[in-house]
């Protein structure tokens, strides 16, 4: 029998029994059982005394964070529902001596119902700005039968309607696409980015080490793009913009 850290309570009768009809010693039977001869003793022992050989129940490690730090911790979840587990970690032991880990942290919110959630990766839309997505699906049905001259198309970011930025498309005589606000972003031109920096980070990360090297190795990948990719984004737009409609103005998948 293989030695275990208990020993089954079927096999400890066989053993008290063993012991009872005094002809097998301490020894052999430990030989028997493939137990330490001191297991053997102890039983023996413990059946003399108590005329038991049931093990004791185990009360078990006291938990770190007692019933008044699971109120408190509840509380400090509650009014900081957006904190990390290593900030709610932080904020319970501040003050404290005896500190507890993130994991013990983590146990005991996970048996209050609390959970981690991530943050949504898309801000919410509003009612208002949702009545204007549906221009754009006009607009794409119109470019394609009347093919008008080309506009730009961008979204409202900060960076993208500086005075700067509005001067250059004039001085250019670029026009460019009325973008609604908080609009979904149906432009192709992501995935493209996506490709391209992904691409720059897997083939040449370790030797870039100037902006002129990360100009380089940009506009390589950038050539590299296959056009049927250009030509599938192309072509998916009024899948995106039929998607937009579905949702009534709200963030899609794209």
């Amino acid at each position: 029998m293989t030695k275990t850290s208990e020993v089954p309570i079927d096999i400890r009768n066989q053993i008290i029994g063993l012991l009872n009809g005094n002809k097998h010693g301490v020894r052999e039977i430990a030989r028997m059982y493939s137990l330490s001869h001191s297991t053997i003793i102890s039983l023996r022992n413990k059946w003399e005394c108590k005329r038991d050989i049931q093990n004791v129940p185990r009360t078990g490690r006291p938990k770190k964070i007692t019933a008044h730090g699971t109120r408190q911790l509840k509380n400090i979840v509650k009014s900081n529902r957006t904190k990390t587990l290593e900030s709610l970690t932080n904020l319970f032991n501040s003050g404290k001596d005896d500190e507890v880990s993130s994991k013990t942290v983590a146990r005991t919110l996970h048996s209050l119902g609390f959970h981690a959630r991530k943050a949504c990766r898309k801000p919410m839309i509003s009612k208002k700005n949702q009545k204007k997505a549906p221009f754009l699906q006009t607009f794409w049905r119109n470019f394609r039968r009347r093919k008008p001259q080309a506009k730009f198309m961008q979204d409202n970011a900060p960076c993208h309607k500086s005075k700067k930025v509005l001067s250059w498309f004039g001085s250019k005589k670029v026009s460019i696409l009325d973008w609604p606000p908080q609009s979904p972003d149906l432009n192709p031109i992501e995935n493209l980015w996506a490709l391209l920096f992904t691409a720059v980070r897997e083939k040449h990360e370790q030797k870039i080490n100037t902006l002129q090297e990360l100009r380089v190795a940009i506009r390589e990948e950038w050539g590299k793009i296959p056009i049927d990719i250009l030509q599938r984004l192309y072509a998916s737009i009024p899948v995106r913009l039929k998607e937009v409609k579905k949702a009534k103005g709200n963030a899609t998948k794209y």
